[in-house]
């Protein structure tokens, strides 16, 4: 009789054993953020390589008196939290294309959202209030970005901007 004591006992012990096991198997997986979908997200920095399926440098078409605008360069940056810096590289110059200055740095930070290969830049005022999206799609290293302006950097232009991942 002893021998099916022993049975029996390790016949409790060990289901009990086995789901204490389990539970604190199950606890540690599920601690922090692993069982929550990640956002989808983009990385690293992508660099500006045409305006308008034009290389760059890049003349806006409008005139401001005696001088017009020119896009040198310019980078996404991708960061966490669904943040990208935007920095562009601009610069005055005459008539003839010739700079007149230096270039100058125009950077700033917003939000986007990722689906699938679809990409929308929100912009904001200083306030955080969303006033427009841009648009575009990421593909294959590529990212193609309509960007909308309300007169504030390129006034009632909509210009196709092409980057590349670095």
């Amino acid at each position: 009789m002893p021998r099916v004591r022993c049975r029996r006992r390790r016949c409790t012990v060990l289901p009990a054993l086995l789901a204490a096991l389990l539970a604190t198997l199950n606890a540690a997986a599920c601690s922090g953020d692993a069982t929550k979908p990640a956002a989808p997200s983009l990385s690293g920095t992508y660099e500006l390589i045409e305006v308008d399926g034009t290389a760059l440098p890049f003349t806006i078409p409008i005139s401001f008196g005696f001088y017009r605008r020119q896009i040198v360069s310019g980078t996404l940056e991708f960061r966490e939290q669904t943040r990208v810096l935007d920095a562009l590289s601009l610069q005055n110059v005459d008539g003839a294309g010739e700079p007149l200055a230096e270039p100058e740095a125009d950077t700033v930070i917003q939000t986007y959202r990722l689906s699938g290969t679809e990409l929308v830049v929100e912009r904001s005022v200083s306030g955080g209030t969303v006033t427009h999206a841009d648009t575009g799609v990421v593909h294959e290293g590529l990212l193609g970005l309509k960007v909308r302006d309300l007169g504030v950097r390129f006034p009632g232009l909509d210009l196709r901007f092409l980057y590349r991942k670095r």
